[in-house]
């Protein structure tokens, strides 16, 4: 039995040692299956270590850690140029994320929804978070729509981004956008009011007064209320 344990611990050991040489550094495999195979090499340790454990035990935490990196799931890729939906809304990518930034995406279709919200970001297939930061044309089509809410790190509104929209009320989160990134926006819409939320009551009545001038019927495309 000594010698039956003996060689249950050295394939047990051997195993741990190749396991733990996977790395997740590049996020190539998903979190949740890397987190397993972790979880596996831990309890095999704890076995490896219990003077008490059986040859049957050291060979039930080898078959588990086996178990474990066969399984480990690659992580799907997001490439540029690709769209995704997400949450029932058209997200077009840019700039595809990496272990150290965020990605950035351009929002295209939105559900149809009596109220939609253009989000600050998204979290697509490989886990990474992209920032929303265009809307792009006829982004607000969809029959049902009335109220738009503008994320915090929208920084264009494409012209044409609410053509043909029902949407009558814009509320804008983003402290982001110029006189050039809405010109055109509000074209063929049936937008009356624009309201700013982009923070403190102090922050907003400074950014009313700033985006009155951007929201111009000459630069945006339609007579509107700003508050």
């Amino acid at each position: 039995e000594e010698i039956e344990r003996a060689e249950a611990a050295a394939a047990l050991n051997e195993a741990v040692t190749e396991a733990k040489a996977v790395s997740n550094a590049d996020g190539k495999y998903t979190a949740e299956s890397y987190q397993a195979l972790q979880d596996a090499i831990a309890e095999a340790e704890r076995v490896a270590s219990d003077s008490s454990s059986t040859a049957a035990q050291l060979r039930a935490a080898l078959a588990a850690v086996e178990s474990a990196q066969k399984a480990l799931k690659a992580t799907p890729r997001v490439e540029r140029g690709k769209t995704y939906i997400v949450s029932g809304q058209y997200y077009m990518v840019m700039n595809v994320a990496t272990s150290t930034a965020a990605g950035t995406v351009t929002f295209i279709k939105a559900g149809n929804t009596k109220r939609v919200t253009v989000p600050n970001y998204v979290t697509l297939a490989d886990g990474k978070n992209y920032n929303v930061t265009i809307v792009g044309a006829n982004a607000f089509i969809a029959p049902k729509i009335r109220t738009v809410t503008i994320g915090a790190n929208v920084i264009n509104l494409t012209r044409g981004a609410f053509t043909k929209s029902k949407a009558t009320k814009v509320i804008i989160k983003t402290k982001l956008l110029n006189k050039a990134s809405v010109k055109g926006c509000l074209k063929k819409s049936k937008v009356k009011t624009v309201q700013i939320k982009v923070g403190t009551k102090k922050e907003n009545k400074s950014f009313i007064k700033k985006y009155k001038k951007y929201f111009k019927k000459a630069n945006a495309g339609r007579k509107v209320t700003v508050k």
